[in-house]
């Protein structure tokens, strides 16, 4: 049932007074968070440093992911509509193997994808990737393919079936049984945008692409849940909790952060966060294991959920969003009132001298190392990354902040067993806003301090 405009009036009232509650009173908000960290943690000291940025062969990457076991990293081609695939054979310092699938051609290939591709995920235990392109024009369908990373059949598909309008990301849950796809729609009313679920849980590697399409749902609801028409609903981005309970969807233009129940028989909307008008969320990101205490004095422990906001201009010509937000969630209760816990913006940190200068958060990721938790934001106008220590949600501090190869776009963490003390960070970097390319790679590297 739609709710009537003073419903929607009165909810969007409650979060933004939630949200300048917790904004402009930390001494009242601050009591009801409880760090889990211990005071020995609390006096880590970390470094982040810049440790290469290398061109890629294919001239343009932006999406990144990576498989740990057979030491292979990917990219997305938006130019050549490829998936690249990089053999690492050194991760510090970063010395890749790009391998070529056309040795006709005169430069590397990568695995073709008919359209563009649009974003990569790998599965947690199967050698294979996925990955969604887009269709030949905005009201044909795109494509999910799946790319086999056994080194004797490497790039073969294992799944090639049509999956929706503009996918715009894809995501695979912890335990391997779950896709998640978000249809962005790009705001056409005949493009209606949503959230895809393919099953997983038959999938072998004897797969053929020609065999059967693996089940789709589509999930119902994400129109009721914004309150908007199912048309103007523009999911961005998936980021699973750890712990596989729930999803986190971006909608961007909606300003708006959908729950997925992982739980059920089948996925399903379960809650939503609202943030404020011109947010404009796009890449999003989940940490469990985060405790506060309730009103009462009872501890309770959630995740919390981050947005980098690349915002929007305001009809006064203001840059809004332009920030990175925090919000803790009861992975038992979706359906609860989530609680805003931070929002900076992340302009003044990039540039004191310039903090009005539109910058775009982009991707982020969080992580728990050396018992800290942590986030880690791509700034694509800024060229760079920041790291925040979370250990309060309430106040992140800023570890540090480096410089990555031009228009930082895909986001991952790297954990080598050669390196425990030291996580890495990877970026896809898209290039020139107006041309493709000079595409590349960045590595960077957050340790403790000596």
């Amino acid at each position: 049932m739609r709710r009537s405009t003073p419903t929607i009036l009165m909810a969007c009232m409650i979060v933004m007074i939630i949200w300048m509650t917790c904004l402009h009173a930390p001494i009242a908000c601050a009591q009801s968070i409880q760090p889990a960290q211990s005071a020995q943690t609390l006096a880590l000291e970390f470094e982040l440093e810049s440790l290469q940025t290398i061109d890629t062969p294919g001239y343009t990457a932006e999406i990144v992911g990576y498989s740990s076991d057979l030491k292979f990293l990917l990219s997305t081609n938006a130019l050549w509509k490829t998936l690249d695939i990089h053999r690492v054979l050194s991760l510090d310092p970063l010395q890749l193997e790009t391998i070529d699938f056309d040795p006709d051609e005169p430069d590397v290939e990568g695995v073709w994808t008919i359209n563009e591709p649009t974003s990569v995920a790998v599965h947690p235990t199967l050698p294979i990737a996925f990955v969604v392109a887009l269709g030949r024009s905005i009201t044909d369908e795109g494509w999910l393919f799946g790319i086999d990373l056994r080194p004797e059949s490497l790039g073969k598909k294992r799944i090639m079936q049509p999956i929706g309008l503009h996918p715009d990301c894809v995501a695979v849950s912890p335990d391997g049984n779950w896709l998640l796809i978000a249809n962005e729609g790009e705001g056409h009313i005949d493009t209606p945008g949503g959230v895809r679920a393919v099953d997983l849980r038959t999938l072998t590697m004897d797969r053929r692409a020609s065999d059967s399409p693996l089940p789709v749902t589509v999930l119902d609801g994400l129109d009721e849940l914004l309150d908007t028409p199912i048309g103007d609903c523009e999911p961005e981005y998936i980021a699973f909790d750890p712990a596989g309970r729930f999803a986190a969807v971006s909608c961007q233009e909606n300003d708006a952060i959908a729950l997925v129940d992982m739980r059920q028989s089948l996925p399903k909307f379960a809650g939503v966060i609202f943030l404020p008008y011109g947010s404009q969320p796009d890449g999003v990101a989940v940490l469990d294991q985060i405790t506060r205490l309730d009103k009462d004095g009872q501890t309770r422990t959630g995740c919390l959920v981050a947005a980098a906001e690349e915002g929007m201009f305001d009809r006064y010509g203001r840059w809004l969003g332009q920030s990175v937000s925090f919000t803790w969630v009861d992975p038992n209760n979706l359906s609860a009132v989530p609680q805003p816990m931070s929002r900076l913006d992340v302009r003044p940190i990039i540039n004191p001298d310039k903090p009005n200068k539109r910058r775009d958060p982009e991707s982020i990721v969080m992580t728990h190392f050396a018992g800290t938790p942590m986030a880690i934001l791509s700034i694509e106008r800024g060229d760079h990354l920041i790291a925040f220590d979370l250990t309060d949600p309430k106040e992140p501090t800023v570890i540090g902040m480096v410089k990555t190869g031009d228009r930082p776009e895909g986001l991952t963490l790297i954990r080598h067993p050669e390196h425990p003390d030291a996580l890495y960070i990877l970026t896809g970097d898209e290039g020139d806003e107006d041309n493709f390319g000079p595409g590349s790679l960045s590595i960077s590297r957050l340790r403790l301090k000596n």
